[in-house]
């Protein structure tokens, strides 16, 4: 939160919210909640949101308390809507000649105020656009800004993105098993879920190993279909006192096709093993996947044994110690439809792919820094 001293006599045209524009994601239901407040006794006077619509009223003036839509009637004020009269309102269409660029999502109707970027990509906010529909006497003011994320965007992503994979909780919420049939205690070696402040998956927690000996995590995957090919993709990172190889998956069924590939997973035509990286604290987290394809075979039921950290030994070496650790976190197994290029453009992250280098290809470059504690 960031809190502003506005005077009558000195009001400031331009704050800065102290984000950049990289930081800040409409899509995923960031938007800014400005309190105003009257600063001799801190009560909150008017609250006003980047990502709700400002309306006129029949009459003149504006509207920017809560609002509801009726198909036969249109907006109208009030959070849900009842039998009694309700005001009707008007909506404000956004012009050419009046609006500047912003980062609002929606570029037909304006929302109560506007959130922009100057030329070093720094989000900032005008609170001449708030004030002026406050309607407030004259005093001295301030203006409490919060920096938020709606959740149920969060949630309506991570289920049109998550839909179709076979792994019902490859993110650990709650720190939970992936799969029903996943087994810590079946699995082999360090297998924790721990919880983080920071990962590029959809919850704070990650699965923890070490590499050490077989050290892997063992689950069965149900549900999938003969003469199919499949894609396993995860994010993956490495401590730098992690000196096993870089493998992220097996399988404990011998027919199942690799595609010529192995567990350090597929390559891209360049030869790098990379479709996204992301630096978070000391960590670089990379998203590496596996194609597979599952034949005929009278043995097969229909589910997989899935053994993710796996390292065979011979090309891919086992840890000498266990003082690494090694992280992972949306684990996914989805069926392909549809070409596999196709397929993986959605997980390459910007400039992806990139040219081959042994922190992205080599299957014994140590990783880099540490989750530290809490992170």
């Amino acid at each position: 939160m960031k809190t502003l001293d506005l005077y009558n006599e000195e009001i400031l045209e331009l704050a800065s919210l102290g984000y950049s524009a990289a930081d800040f994601n409409v899509e995923r239901g960031d938007y800014v909640k400005v309190e105003v407040v009257n600063k001799l006794t801190d009560a909150i006077l008017r609250t006003f949101y980047s990502n709700r619509l400002l309306f006129s009223i029949p009459g003149g003036g504006y509207y920017t308390d809560d609002y509801h839509y009726q198909r036969s009637s249109g907006y109208m004020s009030g959070k849900e809507h009842s039998e009694e009269i309700h005001d009707v309102l008007l909506p404000i269409p956004v012009s050419d000649n009046n609006v500047v660029e912003t980062n609002n999502s929606n570029t037909k109707l304006k929302k109560q105020f506007n959130i922009y970027t100057d030329k070093n990509n720094q989000l900032y906010i005008k609170p001449n656009e708030v004030l002026r529909l406050t309607n407030l006497d004259k005093g001295s003011y301030i203006l409490r800004i919060h920096f938020l994320r709606d959740i149920r965007s969060d949630m309506s992503i991570l289920f049109s993105t998550l839909k179709n994979n076979y792994i019902e909780n490859g993110n650990f919420f709650g720190a939970l098993e992936a799969t029903q049939t996943g087994d810590l205690d079946a699995s082999t070696g360090k297998n924790n879920f721990i919880m983080t402040y920071r990962n590029p998956g959809f919850s704070k927690t990650v699965l923890e190993q070490d590499g050490f000996g077989d050290n892997n995590y063992n689950m069965q995957v149900t549900g999938l279909e003969p003469d199919t090919t499949y894609v396993f993709s995860c994010w993956v990172a490495w401590d730098d006192k992690f000196d096993a190889g870089h493998g992220i998956v097996h399988f404990g069924e011998d027919f199942v096709d690799m595609q010529g590939y192995d567990c350090g997973g597929t390559k891209l035509e360049n030869g790098s093993r990379d479709l996204d990286s992301k630096e978070i604290g000391s960590l670089k987290w990379h998203r590496r996947f596996l194609k597979f394809f599952i034949p005929s075979n009278e043995n097969f039921i229909n589910k997989l044994d899935i053994m993710v950290g796996f390292n065979d030994g011979i090309k891919y070496k086992q840890a000498t110690h266990s003082n690494g650790r090694r992280y992972f976190t949306d684990l996914r197994v989805e069926k392909i439809e549809v070409p596999v290029d196709e397929y993986l453009k959605p997980l390459m992250g910007a400039g992806y792919p990139v040219q081959p280098t042994p922190d992205n290809n080599d299957l014994y470059q140590r990783g880099s820094g540490s989750m530290e504690a809490g992170y």
